[in-house]
């Protein structure tokens, strides 16, 4: 090839161009951002609706109906589900990957506008916003040491501004802790008493509690402004305030002490962070999108370290989650992967090379290829995260192939004695074509993973481009830099001579590896020799060993994403329905004492109540009843049990708790939070689906309890009320209506804020509501009192009636039907997709679907079967990529064919290894698989080029140059074969945060390259000389027949 020519006779120049890219790219290196895993936009659309004081069947018909139907018409869609709870609407929209999401959005606002008048006057404007991977916090941490009241009042008013200055930060969430407000606590017999209202008490406080400009007066030459002064500025001017009058012929004023008690307090609680034995406020940090997580979250820790002085005396900060370390630790074990399997690839080609130059030539070629891919992803807009960095460790053994083929080629034209400038270039053009096509069928394989869908696609879509742009750069290294630098380095050396180390212990270790060789020449002749002879014995023998892996395939476990060891996984625990927070918070600290026993938990918090988690409220999972429990764990790195383990550690412990449900969420890196097994039973009647969703989890309890755990189902019996019926005629004769009395009920039992306190600098809200002992039990809410516009007042229970009752907490819909979810894990060692098959199964035996009612099997089980789907696809467009390469190169069809039989029978060492090792067989192995078949095939390509070159240009018959194209590429191929394999091994066995999902990928790539490299040796030449014995049996008889034709011609023109 001409380059290799320019490379070889101008060296200088080639030097200075390699220096020019490696400087660029070191450059691009360090601007890379550093992120867990690849920035996404998750194609969903969801729009939040609040209407206050509405109940969940009110929001389902009134709202997010007529919401669903307006944006149903969207583009693109390709579900639309949603959720109706007390005062507020949720509606997702998910859209195919793929779509343009700021256009999306902005239809989906315009389609809000149409439907926004629809809404009831209570509703809101609808909110919209898109979910993506920044939305997640990166660093979280509480404070402690002082009263709540302090913490919280210094994370608000200090902390939150501080940290959402910072570059990088989106947003600073403060949990825990009390509002601070001043309480008018109205006495209910002295309000009536005196024939005021709450409403009339509320109003007099707003407008006495003003400053207000009035204009200029000009007095002399002097121009005043006019204020009149009305602010509260202590308790004791709320007190004296004048809420009314007494008295029929002398009036006196009632004063606001008269019948209320004026105090400062906080408000109710909803919530509780709870961290070791006692509250603390949380601080919880997002990030930007598309920032550096790990540069982030240094910046948060350093302006921790700067604010440490400006902390009140005793407070303290204590860490509950960290992002960035994790990531660091994750990418930092990759490196350590890489690293150990560049040294093991040296290693490798040192044994087999002898020759330190020769090594050194080699092992220049994986540092060169990487640094240049460095420079391709910046241009690329590529992050440095799990699965770009996975890319290049899992490509770290391919990278040295292509250079050691042109070395050792390089290398066997010097024994032959040729000059160094005619064996570099040389020996570089006899093997260009063929590492080139091999270079190709590796890459291409990667092409159809660009066009996989859904998040699996998109998270390995940088792994895909990462592992292409380190192959082009050590193709691009093989043809120009391994032989200009060969020219120089290599020294002519006899055939068969052995070059000797100085140091006499390796000289001898390289002795005794050449004996190795040379022995494993002599065995494998001898065996291709065998083969030849007994080719029937080999046939069927590959082809019965290929049946037995298709059954053990059978007994795998089958999954979306292997469970991930993070440091970190949160439970759920939910008491009854409607349970007081008190109790709540009680439970709470009973189960963090002992849930920090356990071994490997490093902390546990928790937050009991409703809380203001985003994510919380956005799946519905709100209500005093609830605590959202987070467990950080100890770093793998030392040892602890993995995270499954400690899970059902836990479980044991909580299953001990009566009148609990506990659901723990740990999932893949890829995975919401959400549980891995989901089936949803829909219908247009609820009773009916709800019915048929408690026949499911009945199945489930009683047949599936070792393989399903946490199962629950998304609705519930309903949480007790008190319905209050109003009169309508009795309440309209006396002045009232319906509104009126509920925000009067409301104001007594709530509270109202009346207007705002201001003192020191600080700014609280001045809540009106009855005083604590006086709302607490049905009879008190039967006697609040109602004023009417008549002039008279009443208790509520002349003008209602009170019953208790039941009502939906939440209302869920699905593709416009109402729905019932039954989800639960799956225990440790079982496959989602193996149990759900199952239990489908078991399903449509035993349950008959009332009319109208189906079942819809979701959750990781739909993500498994759509990204196979995917993967099957991929893996066919693959297939036939490479074919369209190496009949290119080949110019024939049959060889090409032969070859690619080494991709089915590399699937016997992976479904083997996969068996042996008992690892789920999940997309990442199906992505192995497809890598796994541009690779197998380059022993292939190597192997026939060379027996075609012998046969076509030497004249060898076709068994001798099967059994010389053997033994003379027998080094190479293994050599490509062990340094692929080994380089792999610290990735499969290494461990450490992170590498669940480089593992099973690396584990299959290393079964099926080490299979196929048996059956390319051995069962590739059985094949080939079947094939072509054939073709030359048929050459033959047209010969016979052509020349049986032209004699029987002659015959007949003698006579």
């Amino acid at each position: 090839m001409k380059i290799t020519e320019v490379s070889v006779k101008k060296p200088v120049s080639m030097s200075m161009i390699f220096s020019a890219i490696m400087a660029v790219a070191i450059v691009a290196f360090l601007k890379l951002p550093i992120d867990l895993l690849p920035d996404v936009s998750f194609p969903t659309v969801t729009v939040v609706t609040m209407s206050s004081g509405t109940n969940p069947e009110e929001v389902e018909a009134k709202i997010t109906q007529p919401i669903e139907e307006s944006v149903g018409t969207v583009n693109n869609i390709k579900k639309v589900k949603s959720s109706s709870v007390e005062g507020m609407s949720i509606v997702s929209i998910e859209f195919v990957w793929g779509t343009d999401m700021g256009e999306a959005a902005s239809d989906v606002r315009e389609k809000l506008d149409l439907v926004t008048g629809r809404l009831p006057d209570s509703a809101e404007k609808p909110i919209t916003f898109k979910l993506d991977t920044s939305m997640f916090p990166v660093y979280g941490f509480v404070l402690g040491g002082v009263p709540l009241s302090v913490s919280k009042k210094f994370a608000e008013d200090i902390l939150k501004p501080e940290l959402e200055q910072i570059e990088g930060v989106s947003m600073a969430r403060i949990e825990g802790g009390r509002d601070e407000q001043v309480q008018i606590l109205i006495d209910r017999t002295r309000l009536k008493a005196y024939g005021l209202s709450f409403d009339e008490v509320a109003k007099t406080l707003a407008l006495e509690n003003i400053n207000q400009p009035a204009g200029n007066v000009k007095v002399g030459s002097n121009d005043f402004t006019i204020r009149t002064e009305g602010e509260f500025k202590s308790l004791d001017d709320i007190k004296k305030i004048v809420i009314g009058v007494k008295g029929k012929n002398i009036k006196k004023p009632v004063f606001l002490q008269d019948i209320a008690s004026v105090v400062k307090g906080y408000a109710d609680q909803n919530e509780a962070r709870i961290v070791g034995d006692g509250e603390a406020v949380a601080v919880i940090c997002q990030k930007q999108s598309g920032s550096n997580t790990v540069e982030v979250v240094n910046r948060i820790l350093d302006k921790l370290s700067k604010m440490e002085t400006r902390m009140p005396k005793g407070m303290y900060h204590k860490e509950i989650m960290n992002g960035g370390n994790y990531i660091e630790r994750s990418i930092g074990n990759i490196s350590s992967s890489a690293f150990y399997a560049f040294l093991l690839a040296v290693l490798v080609v040192l044994f087999f090379l002898k020759n330190l130059r020769s090594t050194f030539i080699i092992a220049l070629a994986i540092p060169i290829s990487i640094i240049v891919t460095f420079l391709l992803m910046y241009l690329g807009n590529i992050t440095l995260n799990m699965m770009s960095f996975g890319g290049l460790a899992l490509g770290v053994g391919m990278l040295v192939d292509n250079a050691i083929v042109v070395l050792e080629n390089i290398y066997r034209h010097r024994q032959l004695g040729e000059d160094r400038i005619h064996s570099a270039i040389k020996g570089t053009k006899e093997v260009a074509m063929p590492i080139t096509a091999g270079t190709l069928t590796t890459i291409c394989v990667f092409l159809p993973l660009l066009f996989v869908k859904g998040v699996a696609g998109v998270f390995f879509k940088e792994m895909a481009l990462t592992v292409t742009f380190s192959l082009m750069g050590s193709l691009m290294v093989a043809l120009t830099l391994i032989p200009m630098l060969s020219s120089k380095l290599i020294q002519a050396m006899q055939i068969g001579e052995v070059k000797q180390f100085r140091i006499k212990p390796l000289g001898f270790f390289y002795k005794i590896g050449e004996l190795i060789l040379v022995k494993l020449e002599s065995r494998y002749t001898r065996i291709i020799q065998w083969s030849l002879d007994h080719r029937k014995t080999v046939l069927f023998s590959t082809i019965g060993l290929f049946i037995l892996s298709i059954m053990v395939s059978g007994l795998l476990q089958k999954g979306f994403m292997p469970e991930s060891n993070q440091d970190r996984m949160n439970v759920d625990i939910e008491l009854k329905e409607g349970t007081r927070l008190e109790l709540t918070k009680t439970l709470a600290y009973q189960i963090s004492e002992k849930i920090s026993q356990v071994e490997g938990v490093q902390t546990f918090t928790a937050v009991a109540g409703t809380g203001n988690n985003f994510f919380a409220v956005m799946q519905g999972k709100t209500g005093s009843h609830r605590i959202t429990g987070s467990i950080v764990l100890e770093k793998v790195e030392t040892g602890r049990p993995h995270v499954s383990v400690i899970r059902e550690k836990i479980r044991k412990i909580l299953v001990d708790i009566p009148g609990i449900k506990v659901t723990f969420y740990v999932g893949s890196l890829m995975s919401s939070n959400t549980l891995p097994v989901e089936i949803q039973v829909r219908g247009k009647n609820v009773d009916e689906i709800y019915q048929t969703a408690k026949k499911v989890k009945a199945i489930i309890d009683k047949d599936f309890t070792k393989e399903l755990k946490d199962t629950q189902i998304s609705r519930s019996d309903g949480k007790e009320e008190l319905v209050i019926k109003i009169d309508r005629v009795k309440a309209s004769t006396m002045g009232f209506n319906v509104y009126t009395i509920a925000d009067t009920v409301q104001n007594n039992f709530v509270g109202k804020t009346a207007t705002r306190f201001r003192a020191k600098g600080d700014e609280v809200d001045i809540v009106v509501r009855l005083q604590e002992d006086q709302r607490l039990t049905e009879k008190d809410l039967k006697n609040i009192i109602l004023k009417s516009p008549l002039g008279f007042s009443i208790p509520l229970s002349q003008l209602a009636e009170i019953k208790k009752g039941f009502a939906p907490v939440k209302i869920e819909r699905n593709a416009q039907e109402k729905v019932v979810y039954v989800s639960a894990n799956n225990a440790p060692e079982v496959g989602v997709a193996n149990v759900v098959e199952t239990l489908q199964q078991k399903i449509s035996n035993e349950i008959v679907l009332p009319e109208g009612v189906s079942i819809i099997y979701g959750g990781s089980y739909a993500d498994t079967q759509e990204s196979f789907q995917d993967l099957l696809g991929a893996f066919g467009l693959a297939v036939l990529l490479i074919f369209m390469i190496m009949a290119a190169q080949f110019e024939s069809f049959l060889s090409p064919f032969l070859i690619l039989f080494a991709i089915p029978l590399s699937l016997i060492g992976v479904f083997f290894i996969l068996f042996l090792t008992g690892t789920e067989f999940t997309v990442v192995v199906g992505i192995g698989i497809i890598i796994l078949a541009g690779i197998v095939v380059n022993n292939g390509i190597v192997l026939l080029d060379y027996i075609r070159q012998l046969r076509e240009e030497h004249g060898h018959d076709l068994f001798s140059s099967i059994i010389h194209a053997g033994k003379i590429r027998l080094r190479p191929i293994l050599m490509t074969t062990l340094t692929t394999v080994i380089g792999m091994c610290p990735l499969a066995f290494g461990g450490g945060a992170g590498s669940e999902t480089q593992a099973p990928m690396a584990l299959a790539i290393i079964g099926g390259l080490s299979i196929s490299t048996l059956f390319t040796l051995i069962f590739t030449p059985i094949l080939y000389s079947y094939f072509q014995g054939f073709i030359i049996k048929r050459r033959k008889r047209k010969i016979k027949k052509k020349q049986f034709k032209l004699s029987k011609q002659g015959g007949l023109n003698g006579l």
